[in-house]
């Protein structure tokens, strides 16, 4: 009896023990798995690029699972959809387009937060041996990234649960690394767009820290000091400027800091090419996002060049004030003269031949001085913005076939045709001033057209705006002076233009006009071939 039951303990103990290895071999390699599971996991930190990330999760599913395509899709919250940022497997284009995911299906994997194994209904990827579809979803750490799927041969109703616990392992780790890196990026981004409007800035700029070092600095303070980004970041002001500015700017820095006020400050400077100017300094605090002070600001510019614009755009208004004056009070006399010769016309009969001609050359010259006097006037008021619009709702068409009336019967016999639809839309404008504009671009065409010709009006338009061509045939302008025609008395140079009147301002004032309305003008020519002026007003 003893003898049997120690025969039996033995057949146990050989039994329990040979269960107990098979554990352990399983255990062990259970945990060599998620070993060589971690250690592929964390290639994933190395990649720099959200494309460069997906390729090392497409690398490390085929060692999970076999399969024939993968999808990355992650969510764009700009256009509110999902976008594959990286698709790999079968390259054949007709199998390819099999493999989708419709949308309440990929919602309900975002909203069930683990791996999925859903089977496919597809013949023909079923044909293919393409029997489910894996879906992962990827999830940051607040909130759904987007999802990967993944086609293969995986049987849904003996889905191996090692297997989606290391893809749910996978897929935390994946959301981890995606948010990282368009962290990363958004910094970039940020820092890029600093680091252009530092550039941007059109005089030089260095900011230092409290302690009187460089931390930051652009190409133009590179140029004014004579020094390079990459050797003076980190170092003191006293290393890398003259004394003579590192000792105002030490002093400005100190000012700074312990003050609450911006403060400016002037020196000479001598240039690295052994100019001379002068400096200006404007300095201001740096303070971190807790309003703690950190350095300094200081922005130098040259003061000699800011004083000569500034006496250009005082030259400039005074030149516009003088005019706008002078005008006015020329209108007085010219009122008396106009007034005169009127008076002296209707007694004409009585004056020789002689005396009748010169009374008509100074009635057509006062003429001429008065609409001088109004153009110089109008563009007085527009270039001041004294000018003020009265819009209301206007057919262009119409105030064209107006002005063409007027230039009915002129020297040149020119004949000016509309073509102005009825549907022309209506836009909002001055009347007034519009039809000074068409004024001033049809009496153009007209004054460069050669006898008998045509000048010709068309439209234009779309869901933006109305464009109105002024079209002649006339002696046309060279390309080289196109640009310069909208300038106030600027008047084409050619032999052919000489004997024709003009002001030199009816295109500028036009274009003041039409750039006050928000439209905009152009202009296409060629010697020869006459000349296309064209202006648009937004429709609003």
């Amino acid at each position: 009896m003893k003898e049997e039951r120690t025969a039996i303990c033995a057949r146990t103990h050989e039994s329990t023990e040979r269960i107990t290895v098979r554990a352990r071999g399983e255990l062990y390699e259970s945990l060599e798995q998620h070993i060589v599971l971690y250690k592929r996991i964390a290639t994933l930190y190395s990649a720099e690029s959200l494309l460069e990330a997906c390729e090392k999760l497409a690398d490390i599913l085929s060692g999970l699972c076999k399969y024939r395509f993968l999808k990355v899709l992650l969510w764009n919250s700009k256009l509110n959809r999902y976008d594959a940022v990286m698709k790999t497997g079968d390259r054949d284009e007709g199998a390819a387009k099999r493999f989708y995911c419709d949308q309440a299906l990929l919602d309900w994997a975002m909203e069930s937060d683990s791996a999925s194994v859903v089977p496919v209904e597809d013949a023909e990827l079923i044909h293919r041996d393409v029997r489910s579809m894996l879906l992962i979803p990827v999830r940051g750490r607040q909130k759904a990234l987007g999802c990967v799927l993944v086609w293969g041969d995986l049987d849904a109703t003996e889905s191996n649960p090692l297997l989606l616990q290391s893809l749910d392992v996978l897929s935390k780790a994946f959301g981890g690394i995606v948010e990282n890196i368009s962290l990363t990026q958004r910094y970039q981004r940020t820092a890029n767009m600093l680091d252009d409007i530092i550039e941007s800035v059109p005089h030089a700029v260095l900011a230092v820290s409290a302690d009187d070092c460089v931390i930051a600095c652009n190409r133009n303070a590179e140029f004014l000091f004579d020094f390079k980004r990459a050797f003076v970041l980190g170092e003191p002001l006293g290393d890398i400027l003259p004394p003579k500015v590192a000792a105002a700017m030490e002093a400005l820095s100190i000012a700074a800091i312990s003050g609450s006020e911006e403060i400016d400050h002037e020196l000479d400077y001598t240039l690295p090419n052994e100019g001379k100017i002068t400096m200006g300094i404007s300095t201001s605090r740096l303070h971190d996002k807790d309003g703690r002070v950190r350095g300094v600001l200081f922005i130098c510019r040259d003061m000699t060049l800011s004083r000569e614009v500034q006496k250009l755009r005082e030259l400039d208004q005074m030149k516009s004030e003088f005019v706008h004056t002078v005008s006015h009070e020329l209108k007085t006399p010219l009122t008396a003269i106009m007034g005169g010769s009127e008076i002296l016309c209707e007694d004409k009969y009585q004056f020789t031949e002689q005396q009748g001609q010169i009374l008509d050359i100074v009635v057509e010259n006062a003429y001429r001085l008065k609409e001088l006097i109004n153009d110089l006037l109008d563009l007085s008021r527009l270039e001041t913005g004294r000018l003020s619009l009265d819009c209301l709702p206007c057919d262009l068409g119409s105030i064209a076939s107006e002005v063409a009336c007027i230039f009915a019967g002129n020297k040149n016999s020119c004949d000016v045709t509309i073509n102005a639809p009825e549907q022309i839309p209506v836009i909002n404008g001055d009347p007034d001033k519009l039809k000074q504009v068409f004024q001033n671009l049809i009496g153009n065409a007209v004054k460069y057209s050669p006898d008998g010709g045509t000048v010709d009006v068309s439209f234009e338009w779309d869901d933006k705006g109305v464009a109105a061509k002024v079209t002649d045939h006339g002696i046309g302008m060279p390309g080289e002076q196109l640009p310069f025609i909208w300038d106030k008395f600027y008047r084409v140079d050619s032999s052919t233009t000489s004997n024709i009147e003009g002001t030199g301002l009816g295109l500028a004032i036009a274009r003041h006009i039409i750039e006050l309305h928000g439209g905009t003008v152009s202009v296409t020519s060629e010697p020869g071939c006459g000349s296309t002026f064209t202006f648009t007003i937004p429709i609003k």
